[in-house]
């Protein structure tokens, strides 16, 4: 969607040009819930460019740097509109809860496109939809690890949508700066519906472990001010600072039984097939077991907490040259 030049109204609120406003954004079907709201209405016409943080509450660099956002960008030099809810999952962030809302214990990041009539995290999911994901020409999901979560800066795109729309996602994954990309082919993420709807869309991740680290935030920031660039939305080229390298298709391994996780590698390291990854045990601190890279790989992401309940995810990897489409998926791998 292109704005023209004129007032904006965004779920009842509305922004002259070249203003930027806050407000809140009502949860249809929950008349307690509310999510944070900011909008930029540029001074000339241009893109709409959707961005959402907090889909885990604990996530917080991302989330402060989409709070920024519409407050760092001078709006009289902006083409086209920025619509933001940097706290997706707020009643999970009010709480400092991890990965699921604390409304139906769902994870929202895996709610999209949501139902009006349905759980609470669908409801959320649907008003993302509607307000901010349905009206934009690009959409950005900003992620980092969460409070038992460590990785290395990447991005992610949907290799699932159209070969146009999934080029120009990688193309705003690749500005975003974050050293590595990695593709996906997930069904219920608000990034996948996007892209599936025809709206470039990436997942940028950085950040770990629920730290506020403002080197990370700042990051951020960097990477948003290249996706407006190169969405013509701001002046100048994007500014890249490093090679973006190809981490190949996101895969996850998970547990497949309760007990304690004890890590052998590190995130950013790449490793062999067979190469030890962890080694878990049971609550007596006896052996229970081996994890190790089922093909070729870049660790990205790690559980750092020693609780290991079943089924949680324990490690994720990029797998270069690995396409679901083609190949038999690895034992013991699951895509995200």
């Amino acid at each position: 969607m292109t704005t023209e030049a004129g007032p904006l109204t965004v779920a009842g609120l509305t922004i002259e040009p070249g203003r930027a406003a806050a407000g809140w954004l009502p949860v249809e079907g929950l008349p307690d819930q509310r999510l944070p709201l900011m909008v930029s209405n540029g001074a000339g016409p241009g893109p709409r460019l959707g961005v959402t943080a907090g889909m885990h509450a604990a996530e917080y660099c991302g989330i402060e740097a989409a709070t920024r956002l519409t407050r760092m960008i001078d709006p009289t030099e902006l083409a086209g509109s920025i619509v933001v809810v940097p706290i997706v999952n707020f009643a999970g962030f009010c709480r400092r809860t991890e990965y699921v809302s604390p409304l139906d214990g769902h994870d929202l990041h895996a709610a999209f496109p949501g139902r009006d009539d349905g759980l609470p995290s669908e409801r959320v999911a649907a008003t993302i939809v509607r307000h901010v994901i349905a009206p934009a020409a690009a959409y950005l999901d900003l992620h980092g690890g969460d409070l038992t979560e460590a990785l290395a800066p990447f991005t992610i795109y949907d290799r699932a949508a159209d070969p146009a729309i999934a080029a120009a996602s990688r193309a705003l994954g690749e500005v975003y700066d974050f050293g590595f990309i990695a593709s996906s082919t997930m069904d219920g993420a608000p990034y996948a519906h996007a892209s599936r709807t025809g709206k470039p869309a990436i997942i940028a991740e950085a950040g770990q472990q629920g730290i506020y680290d403002e080197a990370v935030v700042q990051g951020h920031l960097a990477g948003l001010q290249n996706v407006l660039r190169r969405l013509g939305m701001l002046p100048g080229e994007p500014v890249k600072r490093r090679e973006t390298e190809d981490a190949g298709e996101l895969l996850w391994i998970r547990s497949e039984a309760e007990g304690t996780f004890h890590p052998r590698v590190r995130v950013g390291e790449r490793v062999n097939s067979g190469h030890l990854l962890a080694e878990t045990r049971d609550f007596f601190g006896r052996p229970t077991g081996e994890i190790r890279a089922p093909a070729d790989a870049l660790v990205l992401w790690m559980m750092t907490a020693l609780a290991m309940p079943k089924g949680v995810t324990l490690v994720g990897m990029g797998v270069p040259g690995f396409n679901p489409r083609t190949r038999t998926q690895p034992t013991g791998v699951q895509q995200l």
